[in-house]
């Protein structure tokens, strides 16, 4: 690279979050790791720490990850991965995806220019996007009566109908016997 000449800026991928079952709530925050590799030094987004760049998705719901500039030819290879949550209920996505960004000088002029390859391990092909999918158990609104709303009221509906059946008939016995007394 000419000594001087602009950095190039590359638009990193979007990361997506995707849910299965019933998730909770309030939403969870999962956190994306995105994290240099190999022994060049790359680029890390402003925010970094030592073990990476921690991307935040509350929910489901799609982020992109931040833009890298690079100044040099060169292959620069993170790893995206998701850092397990705290919730026992889920099963978290462990897929660690591999990027690498290809920056070489641009053959029709000055500058660079720069191609991104993703992989997954044991993956035939390459994937186009980068997704998580979480998963959660299917929890249906109240386990005794799906179909039915949640009132909150646990009493046994037959046992009032019995009571009040009772009620009734002590009722008309009063006054039947009222009647009779009142006809001799």
């Amino acid at each position: 690279m000419l000594i001087g000449a602009a950095p190039l800026h590359v638009e990193l991928p979007s990361v997506e979050i995707k849910l299965e079952g019933t998730a909770p709530s309030p939403a969870e925050k999962y956190k994306i790791l995105l994290k240099a590799e190999g022994s060049i030094t790359s680029p890390m987004p402003s925010g970094s720490t030592d073990e990476g760049y921690v991307l935040s998705i509350k929910g489901s719901g799609t982020e992109k990850l931040p833009v890298l500039s690079f100044e040099s030819p060169g292959v620069h290879t993170y790893t995206i991965s998701q850092i397990k949550g705290s919730n026992s209920q889920c099963s978290y996505d462990e897929t660690v995806y591999t990027m690498k960004v290809y920056v070489t000088n641009n053959e029709n002029g000055p500058g660079l220019v720069s191609e991104i390859v993703l992989t997954v391990p044991g993956m035939d092909g390459k994937p186009e996007h980068i997704i998580f999918v979480n998963k959660y158990p299917t929890v249906p609104d109240d386990p005794d009566d799906p179909d039915g709303p949640q009132t909150g009221d646990s009493s046994h509906l037959w046992l009032y109908i019995c009571l009040g059946a009772v009620s009734l008939t002590a009722l008309v016995t009063l006054f039947l016997t009222k009647r009779r007394k009142s006809e001799q």
